[in-house]
């Protein structure tokens, strides 16, 4: 993970690796999978940045992405918050995404 900050590079850009067959990290089916940004909307940067991204299959990308966000969205961002904080604290957490899910 990279260290804390609290600006981006201005030239920073997004991950956009398109889609891959490979296992869902949260379903575990072999399937074209896509990247999803587990922090979107304007956290997005910063979740690509901290590497909170997870491999997620086509159908489970476009069920977050519909507007009926799924019960288990919540627990990805519980469980990725968990993952940034073993490293910096929950302070900075807040100070780069604007709240806390846990």
């Amino acid at each position: 993970m990279n260290e804390f900050v609290t600006k981006l590079p201005r030239n920073y850009k997004i991950q956009k690796p398109g889609k891959q067959f490979r296992q869902s990290e949260l379903s575990g089916l072999y399937a074209n999978c896509e990247l999803h940004h587990v922090f979107q909307g304007k956290n997005r940067k910063w979740s690509d940045y901290y590497g909170l991204v997870i491999w997620i299959t086509e159908e489970e990308h476009r069920l977050i992405h519909t507007g009926k966000k799924p019960d288990w969205v919540d627990g990805l961002h519980r469980a990725y918050q968990s993952k940034y904080e073993l490293y910096c604290t929950r302070e900075q957490f807040r100070q780069n995404f604007g709240r806390s899910y846990l």
